[in-house]
């Protein structure tokens, strides 16, 4: 990948896998436990500056009796690794299945 919007994705994917949080860019492939990367919004540029957010959903099994308290712990993980400039709960349909979720917006400037 080269560019400031490839530039951007990767660094989002490398960060979670290397936090030991799978991430992926296929809905179809979503399971419990991962984090589905969207491709990156333009912000703004300015100069060889590119500001972009990047929304990344989470989700966990919907029978676990403990999976908001999952979910929640897997949204503070993420946020200690990206400035977040939103975050929402909600449910995340996917094939066959409605999966709880929290889709956050993550921040990031890359310099070209």
């Amino acid at each position: 990948m080269s560019g400031a919007l490839a530039e951007g994705y990767e660094h989002v994917v490398t960060t979670l896998t290397g936090a030991g949080i799978p991430a992926i860019s296929d809905a179809r492939r979503l399971t419990p436990g991962a984090a589905l990367v969207e491709p990156p919004s333009i912000v703004g540029i300015s100069g060889g500056i590119t500001e972009l957010s990047i929304a990344i959903s989470i989700t966990v099994a919907p029978q676990d009796p403990n999976s908001t308290a999952k979910l929640l712990k897997l949204a503070d993980d993420i946020i200690q690794l990206f400035p977040i400039r939103s975050g929402e709960p909600g449910i995340l349909s996917t094939g066959n299945q409605d999966l709880p979720s929290y889709r956050l917006t993550a921040s990031l400037t890359v310099q070209r």
